[in-house]
């Protein structure tokens, strides 16, 4: 036997059979591990995005807060959730800064609910401890702090939007749920 032949021989021995060419994978399997690869990375990304919305949601808040109303809000926490629920807790101080209510909001409703029609809010439950004292000029604290900032471009009042046609209409139920007082 000539040496060729031996070592092909000696390696068919140890490797148990003759060197096959390898396969090439088809397109199908390598467009299937592309199509899983890419949700995958879309899934994190979606988890990103939320994270990165419930950091940035708390300084979102207190700013609107602060343009509409006498009081401050500062917002503890904000979960938020593409299935649901939307929780928010916050603390309410009237103008001058004594703490009135801290309170748990918290929407039933995903983010791919409100976005696919948001003006359903669905069940919306409010929890929370109230500390409301009166004034001497008659007016609660709690009064004062929601009371809308002068020139804020707030609405003050009911059916000065216009004409029913430009109106939206909001669909929700309030649940008042162990509201402290």
């Amino acid at each position: 036997m000539s040496n060729t032949t031996q070592s092909s021989a000696e390696r068919d021995a140890l490797l148990g059979g003759p060197s096959r060419p390898k396969k090439r994978r088809s397109w199908g399997k390598r467009l299937a591990a592309v199509v899983v690869v890419l949700a995958l990375l879309a899934l994190g990304g979606f988890a990103i995005l939320l994270k990165i919305a419930s950091a940035v949601a708390p300084v979102m808040i207190e700013d609107a807060a602060a343009r509409a109303i006498a009081g401050r809000v500062e917002v503890k926490r904000v979960s938020l959730s593409w299935g649901g629920p939307q929780i928010v807790e916050a603390q309410l101080y009237d103008p001058l800064n004594a703490p009135v209510m801290t309170a748990a909001v918290e929407l039933d409703r995903g983010l791919i609910g409100l976005a696919s029609s948001p003006s359903d809010l669905g069940v919306i439950r409010l929890a929370g401890e109230a500390t409301i004292v009166e004034q001497s000029d008659g007016t609660t604290n709690l009064i004062n702090a929601i009371s809308s900032v002068p020139n804020s471009g707030a609405v003050s009042g009911a059916g000065t939007a216009g004409p029913p046609s430009s109106q939206t209409l909001i669909n929700a139920t309030v649940v008042l749920d162990s509201i402290r007082a």
